[in-house]
């Protein structure tokens, strides 16, 4: 059965193979970089392209339903972020890979690593818009997947309470203001 992941539906028989050969010819450009890379804007830009090639394929394996790989490509991500010197951390895309580590956990049928990888991610120092989003979609699958578990409605709630913090006006609004 499909299911819906960020606003995309994903189904076993997704472009797999299409996909596959997208990444690794981003792998093999990524390859021929030099292995040091002008700065731009005060800051070493080559672990950005470190950063997307680690957290895309985590975050595209999920909508292709493919968890196992997913969660290999996550895993690697959230190494990456967190071995990068400390000027090019992304707390944000930190938190990001592991909300796509706990989605593959969730797919992998493991929903309490899920939703620890969940608490991590919402721990960030920098809880943006793109985290609660990514934030919604796993507690949206895990919500569905996993109806009775207290330990989801917790992230859930958690997740609620965040998205409060980070935009007040909406919780003060009026219904249909």
């Amino acid at each position: 059965m499909p299911d819906e992941i960020h606003g995309v539906r994903y189904e076993p028989d997704g472009d797999a193979e299409g996909f596959t050969a997208a990444f690794r010819a981003a792998e093999d450009a990524h390859r021929r970089l030099p292995p040091r890379s002008a700065r731009r804007f005060g800051m070493d830009v080559l672990p950005l392209a470190d950063y997307a090639l680690t957290s895309c394929p985590a975050t595209f394996f999920i909508w292709l339903g493919q968890a196992e790989a997913a969660r290999q490509h996550a895993e690697h991500a959230l190494a990456t972020y967190q071995s990068a010197p400390e000027a090019s951390r992304s707390p944000s895309r930190e938190a990001i890979a592991r909300i796509d580590l706990a989605l593959a956990h969730a797919q992998l049928g493991d929903p309490d690593a899920a939703v620890t990888l969940g608490h991590q991610a919402l721990d960030s120092a920098r809880v943006v818009d793109s985290v609660l989003g990514r934030a919604g979609d796993l507690t949206s699958f895990l919500t569905r997947r996993y109806p009775r578990q207290a330990a989801v409605e917790g992230l859930r709630e958690r997740l609620s309470a965040a998205n409060d913090a980070a935009h007040p006006a909406l919780r003060a609004a009026p219904p249909g203001a």
